[in-house]
């Protein structure tokens, strides 16, 4: 019926900082496992032939899943998705679970928005006042977390001077949810920058572990993959191994890149092998080097025994390929060039 009442309703539509001056407001951000760690871990599981070997990457992959009996159901769940993207979905899901520990009761409080139609209507008022002072007044009494007059001041010159109404009921969507009070006082500003700088770090971090976690999913799968390839290969007749080997003798002959590739895996499996005795060697001189020890970070330690498995199960992988394609050549006729 009146402005009063009006400037009411946009006082109610609002969303405050908080219920009271001073609450501490308790919140517990939901770690989201990285997409792309999820869609390389869909394709480990869903290209693999053995649902065991599956469930045991999917429990290296995802550290919230322990049970054997839940990675065995999400195995079947990805495989049977319509698609990568779907399955890394899933996993994605299954990677959040509602609390770190069970029982754990998480204090978690939602951001509100504050409504777009009620920015609307606020920059209607303030676009429309003759006088500064009053559209600040307005302001502040519109959003209840913009409480500094000198913060209203500029945001009235900033909604005045945006090109719309649109543009300008953004400007105040924007500043009805900030922080604290950053502009008015040094010492908030100062604990938003260093909470900011935490969430990032945690941020960072948790994505970090999620892309290790995944390339451990990875090298397991493949590792496995290949020794049930080398126990299938054994499994075959004499005449279906010579079968085999005839193809690859056949392919080989059109394909220089298919016929250099034995020797190409024997280099690498050479080289692989030099790393590898070179990281033995150094971490034995870690192991003895108590000093040395100490002054390495704990995220170093990590990311060094992590590198060493790495090279290890690269080695194993190579010489699992090799050991196939020595069998396959060895098993088919002299390829023939053409």
């Amino acid at each position: 019926g009146c402005e009063k009442s009006a400037a009411a309703l946009i006082v109610k539509a609002a969303t405050p900082a908080c219920e009271k001056a001073g609450a501490k407001v308790a919140v517990t951000a939901k770690k989201g496992f990285c997409e792309n760690s999820a869609l390389a871990l869909a394709k480990t599981v869903r290209g693999s032939g053995c649902e065991k070997s599956a469930a045991k990457a999917l429990i290296a992959g995802v550290p919230s899943l322990q049970c054997e009996k839940s990675a065995a159901a999400l195995v079947k769940s990805v495989k049977g998705a319509g698609c990568e993207k779907s399955a890394a979905a899933l996993i994605v899901k299954a990677a959040t679970p509602a609390c770190e520990k069970a029982g754990a009761k998480v204090a978690v409080t939602a951001k509100k928005g504050f409504c777009e139609n009620s920015a609307l209507a606020l920059a209607k008022t303030v676009r429309g006042s003759g006088c500064e002072k009053s559209a600040a007044k307005a302001l502040i009494a519109g959003v209840p977390s913009l409480q500094c007059e000198k913060s209203a001041a500029a945001l009235v010159k900033s909604v005045k001077g945006a090109g719309c109404e649109k543009s300008a009921a953004a400007l105040i969507v924007k500043a009805a949810t900030p922080a604290c009070k950053e502009d008015c006082d040094p010492a908030c500003k100062a604990a938003c920058e260093q909470a900011r700088t935490a969430v990032t770090a945690k941020k960072g971090a948790a994505c970090e572990a999620s892309r290790g976690a995944a390339l451990t999913a990875v090298s397991t799968g493949l590792v496995a993959s290949w020794k049930k390839a080398e126990q299938e290969w054994e499994a075959l007749s004499t005449v279906q191994r010579t079968q085999i080997g005839d193809r690859f003798a056949a392919l080989a002959g059109r394909s220089e890149a298919v016929r250099l590739l034995p020797q190409t895996t024997k280099s690498l499996v050479a080289g692989v092998e030099v790393l590898d005795e070179i990281t033995r060697h150094l971490e034995k001189y870690v192991a003895a080097n108590s000093e040395l020890q100490k002054r390495m970070p704990s995220e170093a330690k990590t990311a060094f025994k992590e590198q060493i498995q790495r090279i290890r199960e690269a080695n194993e992988i190579l010489q699992s390929v090799n050991r196939i394609l020595g069998k396959t050549t060895a098993a088919g006729a002299k390829p023939r060039t053409f």
